[in-house]
């Protein structure tokens, strides 16, 4: 009798495996990518959702190792645990690629957070990132955050921040414009500031302190106020980042087609339908 009962249970199971599809048997992979507390998975990677999301696209790249944001708006401020970061990356490389207009907004956490001995790039259009009670873009022990050809804007206790900046914490900046303000310190606790392309042009007196590890005026680190830092020869104003999905015409007052930015009043189109002017000086 036992016999029979063990011989149907193994000719049910067996049936049962038939039908289940075999991508379904096949193990997920899981990545050390979160957003908004949400794990980054081979499932989820084409289209990742969840409550944070409110607005525009996110996907995984696990070839490139690139998380595009597309217009994409994370917002776990509201959530009912309060206490997650935008996005958190234990990845030893991972490219943040900007399209359009982003935003991260949280509570407790921080909107960005760089783990230890993890390299992270942000590039493309914009960003606004902003905390109430943490760092805005965190970046942790034998870290390197880097933040090339895009429009950057952090808000938090602390702007953008390491550590202490005893622990080899890395910020390289390249032609972008990154705005930041923290109530206690705006840029601050990074061993190293690297600027290429680009200058600190606000506060006008503003400059590394490597003593400091921060954004200072003289002596006193740059708090409750914006750091900006910004492409040299632009005052502050610099064109949308060129990608695939992003094509820039830039033209002269005379409406002639040039290559790149020149001085005077320069107008730039892009492939959504948007008109900037932008002055060199």
């Amino acid at each position: 009798m036992e016999k029979k009962t063990f011989t149907h249970v193994a000719y049910a199971l067996g049936i049962a495996m038939a039908i289940i599809p075999s991508a379904a048997l096949k193990a997920q992979t899981t990545f050390k990518l979160a957003i908004g507390g949400q794990t980054v998975t081979t499932q989820n990677a084409n289209d990742i959702k969840g409550e944070f999301l409110k607005g525009g696209k996110i996907t995984y790249d696990k070839a490139s190792h690139t998380l595009t944001l597309n217009n994409a708006i994370i917002d776990t401020y509201t959530m009912a645990d309060d206490n997650l970061k935008g996005i958190e990356s234990g990845l030893p490389n991972l490219t943040i690629k900007l399209i359009g207009k982003n935003k991260i907004h949280t509570y407790y956490a921080s909107g960005i957070y760089n783990n230890s001995k993890c390299t992270m790039t942000i590039v493309g259009d914009t960003l606004n990132v902003e905390t109430a009670q943490q760092s805005a873009i965190f970046s942790s022990e034998e870290s390197l955050l880097k933040i090339i050809d895009c429009a950057i804007t952090a808000k938090g206790l602390w702007g953008i921040g390491g550590i202490t900046g005893l622990k080899d914490e890395k910020l390289y900046v390249e032609n972008a414009t990154v705005s930041a303000f923290g109530r206690y310190a705006s840029v601050s606790s990074f061993a190293s500031v690297e600027m290429k392309n680009c200058k600190i042009v606000a506060p006008t007196q503003a400059v590394w302190n490597t003593d400091y590890h921060a954004v200072c005026e003289g002596k006193k680190i740059v708090a409750n106020k914006e750091v900006k830092i910004a492409p040299e020869g632009t005052n502050g104003i610099k064109p949308t980042y060129n990608n695939s999905n992003t094509k820039e015409h830039i033209y002269n007052i005379n409406g002639q087609k040039q290559n790149v930015l020149h001085h005077g009043l320069n107008i730039v189109k892009t492939s959504y339908g948007k008109v900037k002017k932008i002055i060199v000086r």
